[in-house]
């Protein structure tokens, strides 16, 4: 009885021999010729293990035919059946067996650059480079822009949710779209805590008041607000400047939002008349904070004989008219010339809600506030504009002083037992007192509480700001720079009577200056430089505009501006011919025919933290360049802001990029399908078998 380790060995054995026949071969005869003939029987088993031992015989190869096929076991003799069936055409002879079984993986990478280097690898046991000229070709229109995704969501009071969101994929309930995040920032807007999620694979497009949630686990992140994706343009109100291009690129500011920009894709192709402001000159005694620059919004004419003794109208006075449909206009003058004047309507008052509140042609107009009024009849008014509009940018040539503002004619109204002197009206302005420290003055109140000091910087008009040019103009508009706190103050030019004195003369232009003593609040007595400009001289008379907020007086000397020779001054007065300082700065407004006005704006970048349906201003940067400015309000639109946001995004190819270094297609070299290969092996060598 056999054991199964005998069984084992019994198999092995037979396993082995299959390929020897002559094991068989006694079997084979019947037992008469085991007994009788064992010759017979011996010289069969010696020719059959002939052939099962010689390795040119039949035998011996049909028993292998099977491991023959395996091209590890395979007779060197029968490689070239190999060779011949998976490389033709190719003649190697070094490791053949290994070529052939790899051979497969480099026909699968034919013409690839993977491909090329198994090649010399499994031929020439080689390292090789591949270089495509087609990476370095100018190729237009072939470069690839990439644009950035991400959403905003309503403020948050705890970000402790947002810890494993990068990376995960979140869904949007309403809109049903999907993202991966990659990153997410929080941003501080009105004291909320803003979750910026920036994502990419997007399906579809998350809108407004999405819920954003992840599953496994489950987690809700919080709601969309939306960023901008859109604005509309205010093509009916104030439609800001002119020049503006298709194409040029504008940041869109708001009170809240920051970082948008748009690209302008239509403008006006129409002459539109809009206001060109030029500072002529911005004179002396402007304050920032209390700077207002007003415009005329209709302008009145008159025969030019109308005023033969010159417009006896003055700049800053009320004018009023009953018109024609039985309102009465009022208005303030803010500019004129020898046969006009330009207004500045008073929309405050109750009859201003009206389209036919405006000055008409053919009625009186006169003065209100003089002691005698003087009339007027205009024999043609423009038709009312508000569009354009301009505020104080900055000063120049500046001092900083300490004064007491209040003035008597502020109060003269005021009754004695009035409960608050700084009640409007009867009071034209609140005491300094109140606007310092909100002190309410009574007859009670002490005066060094209900006056209080207050230090300005004065100087020179230097820039305008915010400005916005209008539309549809006829004809030019009067610009008023008035300074609230200084011009009532009326400090027009001085005329100065002199002793000249030899060695030095005075003409028009020229610069004077004069050191007297000033007493402080503090009870000090200092010394300060009071500076003017000579405008015209008369003979032993100058008159000098001031440029500085202390007045020339006669009991000290001055001295022109290059010399030291002392100058006595022996009277002196005001010109009230002239305006004073803090309104009587030179600001033309001309009308101008212009095309190029923002009717739309697509946006390519919505930047952060902007209100639905808030109001938006367009500063054009592009603009800015052409013209080296940028005071100007472009124009205005509505955002809308219920939208997925998107970044200005980037390059992530350059084939189409002229500043690469790119070169042009040669069809030799660089061209779309040739290749450069760098090995060390000889050409001669693997190029027939390479080709």
């Amino acid at each position: 009885m056999t054991t199964n380790r005998d069984q084992i060995r019994l198999s092995d054995y037979a396993l082995s021999e299959y390929k020897s026949p002559s094991f068989f071969v006694e079997k084979q005869f019947p037992n008469v010729y085991l007994e009788d003939g064992p010759e017979l029987v011996e010289l069969v088993k010696a020719y059959y293990r002939f052939l099962e031992t010689q390795t040119n015989q039949s035998v011996y190869n049909n028993r292998r035919m099977y491991e023959y096929r395996n091209i590890d076991a395979t007779l060197d003799s029968m490689l070239v059946f190999f060779k011949n069936k998976f490389l033709n055409g190719l003649f190697f002879d070094n490791d053949q067996r290994f070529i052939v079984k790899n051979i497969l993986d480099l026909y699968r990478r034919k013409g690839s650059k993977e491909g090329i280097e198994l090649f010399f690898r499994l031929f020439f046991e080689s390292e090789v480079s591949v270089y495509y000229p087609a990476e370095d070709m100018f190729k237009p229109s072939t470069s690839t822009w990439k644009v950035g995704a991400f959403i905003q969501l309503y403020g948050v009071d705890n970000i402790t949710v947002f810890s494993d969101i990068v990376n995960r994929k979140i869904y949007g309930d309403k809109s049903k779209a999907s993202a991966f995040v990659d990153n997410v920032y929080f941003i501080n807007v009105n004291k909320q805590i803003i979750p910026i999620i920036f994502i990419s694979d997007t399906v579809g497009r998350f809108v407004g008041f999405d819920s954003i949630y992840a599953i496994n686990p489950d987690v809700t992140y919080g709601r969309v607000y939306g960023s901008m994706r859109s604005v509309t343009v205010n093509r009916d109100t104030v439609n800001g400047t002119a020049d503006n291009k298709v194409g040029d690129i504008v940041e869109i500011r708001s009170s809240n939002g920051y970082g948008a920009k748009g690209r302008v894709s239509k403008v006006t192709d129409s002459l539109s008349g809009q206001i060109n402001f030029q500072i002529i000159n911005g004179e002396y005694g402007y304050t920032i904070e209390n700077t207002v620059i007003s415009l005329s919004n209709q302008t009145l004419f008159f025969l030019d004989q109308a005023f033969p003794s010159g417009n006896p109208f003055i700049v800053g006075e009320r004018v009023q008219q009953t018109n024609a449909s039985s309102l009465n206009v009022i208005g303030r003058i803010v500019g004129k010339k020898s046969n006009a004047i330009g207004v500045e309507l008073d929309t405050t008052q109750p009859s201003a809600n009206t389209a036919s509140y405006r000055f008409d042609d053919a009625l009186q107009v006169s003065t209100i506030d003089r002691d005698a009024n003087i009339t007027a009849t205009p024999i043609f008014t423009t038709e009312p504009n508000y569009t354009a509009k301009a505020e104080i940018g900055t000063i120049t040539d500046t001092e900083t002083v300490t004064i007491v503002t209040d003035l008597v004619a502020d109060f003269v109204d005021v009754p004695l037992n009035s409960l608050n002197f700084s009640e409007i009206p009867p009071a034209d302005r609140p005491m300094s007192g109140t606007r310092v420290n909100g002190v309410i003055p009574t007859i009670s109140t002490k005066l060094n509480e209900a006056f209080v000091p207050e230090t300005f910087v004065l100087g020179s008009i230097d820039t305008l700001d915010d400005i916005n040019a209008g539309d549809n103009y006829s004809t030019d508009v009067f610009v008023l720079a008035e300074d609230t706190i200084f011009a009532p103050f009326r400090l027009n030019d001085q005329i100065l009577s002199i002793v000249q004195s030899p060695g030095v003369n005075i003409f028009k232009d020229d610069e004077i200056t004069q050191t007297r003593q000033v007493k402080t609040f503090e009870g000090d007595v200092v010394n300060v430089t009071v500076r003017g400009l000579v405008v015209n001289v008369v003979g032993n008379v100058l008159y000098v505009k001031q440029l500085s907020y202390y007045s020339f007086i006669i009991d000290e000397p001055i001295f022109k501006v290059g010399s030291n020779v002392p100058i006595t001054v022996t009277s002196r007065s005001r010109d009230t011919n002239t305006l004073p300082f803090g309104l009587n700065a030179n600001i033309t407004g001309e009308v101008e025919s212009v095309i190029g006005r923002i009717l739309e704006v697509e946006v390519f970048d919505s930047g952060f933290g902007y209100d639905d349906g808030g109001a938006v201003e367009f500063f054009n940067v592009t603009r800015a360049q052409r013209l080296s400015s940028n005071n100007a309000i472009d124009g205005t639109g509505i955002a809308h802001v219920r939208d997925q946001g998107v970044t200005e995004g980037k390059w992530t190819t350059f084939f189409s990029h002229i500043d690469q270094e790119k070169v042009i297609q040669d069809s030799f070299f660089y061209q779309d399908y040739s290749y450069e290969i760098t090995t060390d092996v000889s050409p001669s060598v693997y190029e027939p078998e390479y080709r």
